[in-house]
């Protein structure tokens, strides 16, 4: 990496090593064969999560081209699109050159703001987990750079909040909901009091825990229902007892 980015670390490993093992546990090969699936990461940086996802996953277009032939056979259930968003472009453009060879479109945006989000069947995010005050997420965000990768906001959990309430209420489209069976949001981030809350709510489900050092990391799953569930009922709680003020959740359920 060369400083344009977040370099890969135990978090971007926790994310791949999840999705993976979700994946190969929720979707079958005949399913994907039927109802080809469209796999989004979130903030995908130097694209080392995600190159590694589509090596892993190898949609048909990878493998019927043979772009490298020491890539091991799939294991995986196969995915036939894969996207890639984040604020950051100077980070796309490195991206763009990772995964020059691959069957990917990446996206300039933030979080879900400029996708379609009831189009795509999982949403993968290692969200930013670093504690900041208001002022330094604004200013991580408005300069689109390297902060923006860390900056969490209040909590360390602004970031991750905006991101699960734009999937919660994503409006349905007619042109796409008669296929869909159900999407889910794909989440690593630090355990914190309110993950356990919403394990025990069913507002989430767990993947796995991982301590780094001082860090402890969770990654859990959420489909429609429980992200609804999250924003409107845990997230609300657990801004009250924080004293978060009600302007600052207006802009986190923006529909």
């Amino acid at each position: 990496m060369d400083g344009r980015c977040y370099p890969p670390s135990e978090d971007s490993y926790l994310l791949l090593d999840g999705c993976i093992d979700w994946v190969n546990r929720h979707f079958s090969a005949s399913s994907i064969e039927q109802f080809p699936l469209l796999f989004l990461e979130v903030g995908c940086a130097g694209a080392y999560v995600l190159e590694a996802l589509i090596r892993a996953l190898e949609p048909p277009s990878l493998a019927a081209r043979q772009v490298h032939a020491r890539a091991p056979p799939a294991t995986t259930p196969r995915f036939a699109f894969f996207l890639g968003s984040d604020i950051n472009l100077e980070a796309l453009r490195l991206a763009r050159e990772q995964l020059a060879s691959l069957p990917v479109d990446l996206v300039c945006c933030s979080l879900l703001t400029a996708l379609r989000a009831d189009i795509v069947d999982v949403v993968a995010f290692n969200s930013p987990y670093v504690e900041t005050s208001p002022t330094e997420l604004r200013e991580a965000q408005r300069h689109r750079d390297l902060r923006a990768s860390w900056a969490g906001g209040r909590l360390g959990l602004e970031v991750a909040a905006e991101l699960i309430a734009q999937f919660a209420f994503a409006s349905s489209s007619d042109a796409t909901t008669w296929r869909r069976r159900i999407a889910w949001l794909l989440l690593v981030t630090q355990d914190r009091p309110c993950w356990q809350l919403a394990l025990m709510a069913n507002a989430c489900g767990l993947i796995e825990r991982r301590r780094v050092g001082d860090e402890r990391l969770i990654m859990v799953s959420m489909d429609h229902h429980q992200a609804k569930q999250w924003c409107e009922t845990l997230w609300s709680d657990f801004c009250t007892e924080q004293r978060i003020e009600p302007e600052a959740r207006v802009r986190t359920f923006a529909k």
